[in-house]
């Protein structure tokens, strides 16, 4: 009689327990995630106007270095993500190809220099603990005059901050070939 007994109360429990409605299973795209855990992302576009900026251009090859005046915009695009910890990771780039193309004219020789294409990109981590600062960024600019002579500019930059705001690693490496 016992068996009777708990098996009524069994069905009972189950029976009450399986009142609800049922539960839907969700995509894991769907799964709410609890807003403490979330990181924050961020992005933006900034229009850099060059123009009547005065430069040094590089002596490269059999070219002469020489002041000069640039005209045009770049765009830079900017990605962050923020995470909990506080930890911030950034990436950009450089989008040399906007409406108004980059060029400039040299001072001295009257040489009008035009970007006939670029690449330009970087990121940077800094950690709110404190630990470290990251950053590294390399570039790739090739111009062109209006004689069809041409030069390659080539960038690399890479900086390491300790803890203690000490400049562990910092690399600067110019190239230019033309």
């Amino acid at each position: 009689m016992t068996s009777k007994v708990f098996a009524a109360g069994l069905v009972a429990v189950v029976a009450f327990g399986c009142s609800d409605p049922p539960t839907t299973a969700t995509a894991l795209g769907d799964v709410a995630v609890a807003p403490a855990f979330m990181a924050t992302h961020n992005a933006w576009v900034e229009i850099w106007d060059l123009t009547g900026e005065v430069w040094d251009k590089p002596a490269c090859g059999n070219h002469p270095g020489e002041q000069a005046t640039n005209y045009g915009t770049l765009e830079g695009q900017f990605r962050t993500v923020t995470n909990p910890s506080g930890n911030e990771v950034w990436q950009w780039k450089v989008n040399y190809y906007t409406d108004t193309p980059l060029h400039s004219i040299g001072h001295d020789s009257g040489d009008r220099w035009d970007l006939l294409r670029a690449e330009d990109n970087g990121g940077s981590i800094s950690k709110a603990q404190g630990t470290q600062y990251v950053e590294h960024w390399q570039a790739n600019e090739w111009w062109v005059n209006q004689d069809g002579e041409t030069f390659h500019i080539r960038l690399k930059f890479a900086l390491t901050i300790d803890a203690d705001g000490n400049v562990q690693v910092e690399r600067f490496d110019f190239r230019c070939f033309g």
